[in-house]
């Protein structure tokens, strides 16, 4: 009978011998701190757009070819919700 091999995890198997890649701990805090900073910008960049988006006129709307009542479901929405 043989024995089952048992598979390391993927964060383990992927990992870069010798190119100076950090593991660990502290690379898993560096790339999850990464992604947070990466989402709060999206969400900042969202909520100026939205505020933009707020300011114009019926005219501008209609020149970029948005309804006031899209524009304004739009800016009541959440800087997280897409």
């Amino acid at each position: 009978m043989r024995a089952a091999r048992v598979r390391p995890p993927v964060f383990l198997r992927f990992r870069s011998v010798g190119s100076g890649v950090v593991s660990g701990p502290g690379a898993v805090a560096k790339s999850v701190a990464s992604h947070l900073w990466t989402w709060v910008r999206q969400c900042r960049a969202r909520a100026a757009e939205r505020r933009a988006l707020a300011r114009l006129t019926d005219w501008d709307l209609r020149d970029i070819g948005i309804s006031r009542a899209d524009a304004d479901t739009e800016v009541e929405k959440w800087p997280w919700r897409q």
